[in-house]
């Protein structure tokens, strides 16, 4: 049977997400996240492409990212194929590093408040994943969002060529802080009937 093909168009938004071969680890280290960081800035140079936010996990990633020209199959076949060459360079290693074919979940534009609850999915995946400790949830929400790197939340704030700037990024910053605060041991609250609720 043949791949789905991949929807493409213009101001297209995408909730990309990517795994390890076998659950492995894609990031070994520091160094790797860098890595990847500076090869996904390489490749929105030459795509174009804003990235919204993004999550590095040991074994996936996460990211939400727009196409202003209809290139996602060949900005992620050139982001994957490089980092793959880096990593198994660096690590002196040899063959896949991802599982399959990336998951490509299209956002719909119209719904601005869809793209938000999205952005703060990928955001709060660590907590989720148990990687931010409860003495951790009490400090100052901005802080704690800083200091985990494997959040694209610092670099979201601040990076050029990333889409969040300004007086709208420290709102999210504000926003995303406040639902951390209110995370209990069970992780997020599911979603209710209303989205405006959805953590």
């Amino acid at each position: 049977m043949p791949r789905q093909l991949r929807i493409q168009y213009e101001g297209a938004i995408y909730h990309l997400l990517s795994r390890g071969d076998r659950r492995e680890s894609i990031f070994i280290d520091d160094k790797d996240r860098r890595q990847f960081l500076a090869t996904l800035g390489r490749g929105c140079l030459k795509t174009g492409w804003q990235v919204h936010a993004y999550c590095l996990m040991s074994n996936h990633f996460h990211l939400v990212i727009e196409t202003p020209r209809p290139n996602l199959v060949d900005g992620m076949k050139w982001l994957l194929g490089t980092y793959t060459m880096r990593f198994n360079r660096r690590h002196r290693v040899s063959g896949h590093l991802f599982a399959g074919r990336y998951k490509s979940l299209l956002i719909d534009g119209a719904a601005s408040d869809y793209l938000r609850i999205v952005c703060d999915y990928v955001h709060l995946n660590p907590v989720r994943a148990g990687l931010v400790r409860k003495q951790e949830r009490h400090t100052e929400p901005t802080a704690l969002l800083q200091q985990h790197r494997h959040m694209g939340f610092r670099c979201t704030a601040g990076c050029r060529w990333l889409a969040c700037r300004g007086q709208k990024c420290r709102r999210r910053r504000k926003r995303i802080g406040s639902r951390l605060r209110l995370q209990d041991n069970r992780g997020p609250v599911p979603c209710s009937a209303g989205r405006s609720k959805c953590w």
